[in-house]
This record gives structure tokens, C-alpha cells and sequence, in this order.
């Protein structure tokens, strides 16, 4: 853990954290037969009415929560395979998720709202909470998430109840904990177009009458979707392309969760999620050319001169170009040469949580101790080529340890309360060195590469938060607010320069002194005019804290702690809501109307004429949006489903980055281009859903058919609007078939994803090395057929 510690003030957090843990270690004690329910450990639901939400941070009826909240139960996430945010992602409208292949590592979109993954600096405007814990780093789209007893997706900005960095939203995912008796399963499937094997396995149950434990692994295997066509090719620099075929994964992941409950009142709960991920490059699973402009062939350009790579292609299909550095380019390049000069990538993250929960007659108080820490490593190329000439190495640690503490009422009265206080200290190191152009060595140092930039940003939060509820009948008034005090200091610097740059890099060092103060206020007013029913009315706030972009390009000309720092991003607005279950509770039907003004959307675009990023903040966005689920249940054996979301977001005035080579006929002029009344990247008008599942028994097994289709408007990949980064509208299908026997202690099922193999671009960006307009994005996952295995006991 060390190698985690960064300020006294981690230090110490960590150390009573630790201290903690020691405490509610039993040396003989038991688990509880009667377990009060906790926020690690919500039941599974039996039917909608039933399910239970944490999304104000107390136990409440999905139906009657005031809040737009999307759950999956265990049984959703298990209706086709689900162990990733992204898979998770496909199975909730109106929300992308793609993996980076640089900068954040990844990038998740809650209608229509996102936060441009290439810049290392950002937090993400839509936070993950794994058992509790909160993370805005993007990066944890790269691991798995499995064994999973539900997930919560909350939708809009989420600032009183889950602190920092939620503006757009928050993923609540919540693992499956200790069970009564002692029960477990494993699984074992395979995906056949992928080449993906993959095992799990899960064991839980009493060590005795107040202590459990569960233990959970899951290891995979994927040579790839994507095939890499680069083979070696003659050209004039020094570097030749590479001669292989890759774009595979591996990955091992594993949770233990220990659950005391010595007393009626009184359960600690101590979670510790790790995984060991590595692929063949963060560019090579499934980042491609979309799009080549004016050219015919992906291209790269040196002194004047277009080199086309005839490995590459325009299509998005199942094909791209990547080439490796030789072994001698990358010798003295750091990170790099950790592998020969072969890309790579390498992540390792670890996760632990400790809820502490006594529960008293009318008052609950809650600690939640969390440690969230990430380091990764990387190489690839992102010219789009098999000439490798423009490539980064990088490295990322992350560590953020944070402290909630909050007290709850539970009075008869018609006056309930919650106060809180949240502590968060991070420290964050980023490590790129890149080569941009192909230069002879630097005979001084025999490096062939371009920089050498160390950056870091040490941060602290503290908050207080607190809400009233007045209870009058059937409806309830809330009111409340967070405060939150934010400091980051950060530098960036190029440690090293390649001789034949210095007159256009700079090797200054640049310092930033981020100081914030915000307060976040919510109101709601909900009305139950029947059981399992909530008509509502909300007014939400919600705040990203500003900093320094850590992964910015230092240039001489341009670059100033001004150009390279961002302002924090705030929205608030106003949404509608009604839910509820009808007709003897064969109905579930849920609509959301709401509005929001974005103020200072942070915004980070690539500019191929000068290799570097462009950071904004844009001037403003309005969201108005509508949204509608229904559920039906015809028959105890059939269920059908369905939703709709008209989510229209529009720039206000903004003038941003032009698209390379776009001309002032296209809409550039000498400030860029402007955004005013657009939509931002990613941001569709419409998508929807419709599905399916039937049911029966057939003597002593039983069927489940399901099958859903996916609507998504078209959208732009790109931040700068490139037409070569347009995504038309597609429908997506997925379905599944499964066979339970022996009262579902065996299950086969054949699960199939994205069955209209359809290639949609994630996210995008103008490709660095080219003069001819052209684009590389991410590309979504085709067509799976999965082959699935499951045994309980």
C-alpha cells in the first residue's frame, strides 16, 4: 500500500481506515440468520414493485424513490452475460461507453453529456460507484465487473447524495455479498467470433452465526474481433511496420467480501475488488480509420510526401493497420521499451471499501472508508498506419483514498433528516513520452522519440451535505445542499526534448493552483397517490471541479498555464416524474420529462496541424429531454418492455475547434468554427428499446427465450463534428435461449449480442499524420455468439 501513500493526510486517513478494518475483524464470531438490510448488500428483487434502490442513500422502493433511476436486477445482468460497464451500458438506453486509447482510457455518455477521454486531467462527467466507492476516472472502463447484485443507473446531476464529479450521472454498481446458507456456482462460456474463453466462479455462506464470507474470480481470455493487417513496408524513415496479428485481451479479477453482524444494530461490511488486465495496445482491439477524406488509403505524411499503407482500409469492418516501434527506436524511449518496442497495454487496479452501518431506534449512522487505486502502462502508434510514425508510450498511477460519514432519522414524526461529511485526498501521476515526427537519434542520448513529460495533480475535497424531508400524508418535501470546498496543485513539464524540436516544444514547467468553493442545492416534492406510485417534481444542481490538463502538448508559441487549464463545469435544471405499477401490478409504467442548462461544459479536441489538444470550456448547452419505460406482464410466463427518450441537447454560443482540413465554406474561420445550436459529440435525439422474454416449464427443465432490439439516432464521434466521424441511426438486436434443469441448478444458455453486426462509431477524433481529412475512432463491438455454462449449488 505504500506505493499508494501520498500526502500525511492519506496517510493518516488510511492508517484508521486500517485500524477499522482491525476492529470489526471477529476472532470466532458468526453471521446473522436475520440480517438487516445495508447499501453493499440490497436484495434481489422478485418483481418491480419489490426492488430496492439506493439512490438517496437509504433503502427505498425503485417505484417510489423520486429520482429517474434505471435498475438492473441480477437477473437482467444475467440475461446476456453482462460483465462490463459496456455490456452493461448496451442494456440501458440512451447511455455510450467506449475505452480510450490514450489520455483518461475511457469516456461514458448519459444523455447526450460526456467529457472527452484524450485528456488526461479530466474527471469524467458521469462517475462510477463500486459498493460505495466513487471514481470519475475513466480508466475503470477497462476492467470487468461481474458477480453483481444490482445496478443502479441515475440519471441527471446526483451532487447531494454522491459527492464530486456527477453532473451528468452516476453507475451504481453493487456486488453480490454473503449469503444465509452456503451457496455458490460456476461458470464457464465461450464467444466464437472473438475467440473468448472465459470462467468465473463464486463461492459464499456463514462461518458462523455472525460472520460471512463470499469469494469471487473471473478469468478471460479474447484474441480479438479485430485483425491487424500490418506487415513491415519499405520507407524513408526508420522505422518499419510490424508483421503481426493481434488485438487480444486477458484479464483476472477477483473479490472477497467479508460481512459481520455481532448485533441486531450493528453489520460492518469490508469489500477488496482486484484485476489484472493486459491487451496487445489500447489501439488495437478496436480502433480503426473510418473514415480516409479526400484520400483513397490511410496515409501518413513526412517533409511534404503522402505515404499510403496498403495493409489499411477506409471500412469500418473487422480490420486495421498498426505497426510496432523496432526494437533499437525504442531502447531509451521509457515505457516503451518495457516490451521491445511491441504495443501493450497494462492495467492493474484495486478496489476496497469498508461500511460501517449501526442502526439505532430512530437514527442510522453510516462510514464508508474507501481506497480506489489504478496504475497503467501503454504503447501503441495512432498514426492508423503500418509505418508506425507517430506513437506515446504513457503511464498512469492513480490513487484516491476518501472518507463518508452520515447520520440519518427515522422519526414517527413528520421531520426526517440526513447530514454528512466526505473527505477525498488524491494523487495522481501521468507519464507520456511520445514521437511525433521521425527524426535521425539524438546522438546525445540515442533516443529516437520526440518528449519526455512527467505531470501530476495532487488533490483534496471536503464537503458537508444534509437534507430535511417533511412527510404531510402521502407527500413528501425534501430540501438540501452540498458543500464542497476543492484544491488541486498541479505541474506539467517536458523532462526531455528532441534536439531537432526544441525551437517548437517548450521545456518549461508549468504550475496550477485550482481553488474552489460550490454549493449544490436539491429540492423535490413527491406525491404517492397509491401504493407502489410517485408522482414527483425536482430542481438538482450538480458540479465538476476545473484543474490542468495533464496531458496537454507543450509548445513555445502557445502554450500557457492559461491554454492547458480548464474551469470547473456546473448544470442545474428542472425534472418531472411519475411511476408506478398498475392493473393488479401487470403494468409498471415510469415517464421523466426534464430540462437543464449546462454551464462550462469542459471540451478537449485534437488538432492534427500542431499534434496536440485543444482545451475549452464551452460557453453553455441546454438539455430538454423526455423520456418513458413500460413493462407488461400478460401471463406469469411472458414479459414485454419497451422505452423511449427524446433527449435533445443544443450548444448555446460557442466557438470552437475547426475539423482538419475543413474550409470557411464548411463553416471555419481564423477563432474556428461555430457550435451554436448544435448538438455536442455523441448526443442522439432518439433511442429506444423494445424486448421480450418468455418462460416455460417443460417437466423437470425449464425454457427462457429473450430477445431485444436497440434504436439510436444518428450522432457525430467527433468533439470538432468531422462528416467523416457521423454515425447514422442503427438498430442493434440482441437475444438468448436457456435450458435450466434440476430446479436451476444447471443452466446452458446460448446468448447472442449485437446480432445485426452493426459497426457504430464510439467515439472519434482527426488522425494525427494526414492532410487529407481523415478519421480513426472507436468501434463498437460486432456480432457475438456466446456459448454459456452455468452450475449452482
Amino acid at each position: 500500500m505504500a506505493k499508494y501513500a501520498g500526502s500525511r493526510a492519506s496517510t493518516r486517513a488510511f492508517m484508521m481506515s486500517v485500524a477499522a478494518a482491525a476492529l470489526i475483524t471477529p476472532a470466532g464470531a458468526a453471521f446473522a440468520q436475520e440480517q438487516a438490510p445495508d447499501q453493499s448488500s440490497p436484495p434481489e428483487a422478485t418483481s418491480d414493485h419489490a426492488i430496492v434502490v439506493t439512490a438517496r442513500l437509504r433503502e427505498e422502493s425503485l417505484l417510489e424513490v423520486p429520482v429517474a433511476v434505471t435498475a438492473l436486477s441480477k437477473s437482467d445482468l444475467e440475461r446476456y452475460g453482462a460483465a462490463s460497464l459496456n455490456a452493461i451500458a448496451q442494456q440501458t438506453p440512451n447511455i455510450i461507453i467506449n475505452k480510450s486509447s490514450s489520455g483518461g482510457g475511457g469516456q461514458i455518455t448519459l444523455r447526450g453529456i460526456s467529457t472527452a477521454a484524450g485528456q488526461a486531467g479530466f474527471d469524467q462527467a458521469v462517475s462510477v460507484n463500486i459498493d460505495g466507492i466513487q471514481t470519475s476516472r475513466g480508466r475503470v472502463i477497462t476492467q470487468g465487473f461481474f458477480d453483481l447484485q444490482q445496478v443502479e443507473v441515475l440519471k441527471g446531476p446526483q451532487a447531494l447524495f454522491f459527492g464530486r464529479n456527477s453532473p451528468a450521472g452516476v453507475i451504481s454498481l453493487t456486488s453480490a455479498g454473503p449469503t444465509n446458507a452456503f451457496e455458490g456456482y460456476v461458470r464457464a462460456g465461450y464467444e466464437f467470433n472473438a475467440d473468448e474463453a472465459y470462467g468465473e466462479a463464486a463461492v459464499s455462506g456463514p462461518l458462523s452465526d455472525t460472520f460471512g464470507l463470499r469469494l469471487a474470480l473471473r478469468a478471460r481470455n479474447l484474441k480479438g474481433w479485430m485483425r491487424n493487417q500490418s506487415v513491415a513496408q519499405p520507407t524513408p524513415f526508420n522505422t518499419p511496420g510490424a508483421s503481426d496479428r493481434r488485438a487480444g485481451e486477458r484479464e483476472i479479477i477477483g473479490r472477497v467480501t467479508a460481512k459481520w453482524q455481532p448485533t441486531d444494530n450493528f453489520t460492518a461490511t469490508l469489500k477488496i475488488l482486484g484485476s489484472d488486465y493486459n491487451d496487445d495496445g489500447p489501439s488495437a482491439g478496436n480502433i480503426q480509420i473510418i473514415s480516409c477524406g479526400s484520400a483513397l488509403l490511410p496515409e501518413v505524411t513526412f517533409s511534404g510526401n503522402r505515404f499510403s499503407d496498403p495493409t489499411g482500409d477506409c471500412r469500418r469492418d473487422s480490420r486495421n493497420s498498426s505497426g510496432d516501434q523496432r526494437a533499437v527506436v525504442a531502447a531509451n524511449w521509457p515505457v516503451a521499451a518495457e516490451n521491445g518496442g511491441v504495443n501493450f497495454g497494462r492495467y492493474r487496479s484495486f478496489t476496497g471499501s469498508l461500511n460501517l452501518d449501526w442502526r439505532f431506534d430512530n437514527l442510522r449512522v453510516t462510514s464508508v472508508t474507501g481506497l480506489f487505486a489504478t496504475r497503467a502502462a501503454s504503447l501503441d502508434s495512432y498514426d492508423g498506419v503500418t509505418y508506425a510514425q507517430i506513437a506515446a508510450a504513457e503511464r498512469d498511477r492513480y490513487r484516491q483514498l476518501s472518507q463518508e460519514l452520515r447520520i440519518q432519522s427515522d422519526f414517527d414524526g413528520p421531520i426526517n433528516f440526513m447530514v454528512g461529511g466526505f473527505y477525498s485526498d488524491v494523487n495522481h501521476h501521468f507519464f507520456n513520452a511520445s514521437r511525433i515526427a521521425p527524426v535521425p537519434v539524438d546522438a546525445a542520448t540515442g533516443k529516437y522519440h520526440s518528449w519526455e513529460k512527467p505531470s501530476q495533480s495532487l488533490g483534496e475535497t471536503y464537503s458537508l451535505f444534509g437534507q430535511v424531508r417533511y412527510t404531510i400524508g402521502d407527500v413528501e418535501i425534501a430540501g438540501g445542499a452540498r458543500y464542497t470546498h476543492e484544491k488541486k496543485d498541479s505541474r506539467i513539464e517536458n523532462t526531455y526534448v528532441h534536439p531537432l524540436l526544441r525551437a517548437a516544444l517548450s521545456l518549461r514547467r508549468f504550475d496550477d493552483h485550482f481553488r474552489d468553493n460550490n454549493v449544490s442545492p436539491e429540492a423535490t416534492i413527491a406525491w404517492h397517490p397509491a401504493p407502489d406510485t410517485t408522482i414527483y417534481a425536482a430542481y438538482k444542481t450538480g458540479y465538476k471541479s476545473g484543474g490542468l490538463g495533464l496531458s496537454a502538448v507543450l509548445t513555445t508559441a502557445i502554450t500557457s498555464v492559461e491554454t492547458i487549464n480548464y474551469d470547473p463545469e456546473r448544470v442545474k435544471g428542472f425534472e418531472l416524474g411519475a411511476k408506478g405499477e398498475f392493473l393488479d401490478r401487470k403494468l409498471r409504467a415510469e415517464l421523466t420529462v426534464y430540462r437543464y442548462r449546462f454551464a462550462d461544459l469542459q471540451v478537449n479536441s485534437f488538432d492534427p496541424a500542431t499534434a496536440s489538444f485543444t482545451i475549452q470550456n464551452a460557453a453553455s448547452l441546454k438539455q430538454f429531454g423526455v423520456e418513458g419505460q413500460v413493462v407488461v406482464r400478460p401471463t406469469d410466463e411472458l414479459q414485454l418492455r419497451g422505452s423511449l427518450s427524446y433527449n435533445r441537447n443544443r450548444f448555446g454560443q460557442y466557438i470552437g475547434q475547426c475539423y482538419a482540413q475543413q474550409t470557411a465554406a464548411q463553416g471555419c474561420t481564423p477563432l474556428g468554427q461555430s457550435f451554436a445550436g448544435r448538438a455536442p459529440a455523441r448526443s442522439p435525439d432518439w433511442s429506444g428499446s423494445a424486448g421480450a422474454t418468455y418462460t416455460v416449464n417443460l417437466g423437470s427443465a425449464k425454457l427462457g427465450l429473450t430477445g431485444d432490439a436497440f434504436y439510436t439516432d444518428g450522432y457525430f464521434g467527433a468533439e470538432t463534428q468531422s462528416p467523416g466521424s457521423y454515425q447514422p441511426s442503427f438498430w442493434r438486436f440482441d437475444a438468448s435461449a436457456r435450458v435450466q434443469f434440476d430446479d436451476n441448478r444447471y443452466e446452458l444458455a446460448l446468448i447472442g449480442r449485437n446480432l445485426s453486426n452493426e459497426r457504430y462509431v464510439l467515439s472519434s477524433s482527426d488522425k494525427p499524420g494526414t492532410s487529407t481529412g481523415q478519421q480513426y475512432g472507436t468501434i463498437s463491438r460486432p456480432r457475438e455468439i456466446i456459448l454459456q455454462a452455468t452450475t449452482r449449488f
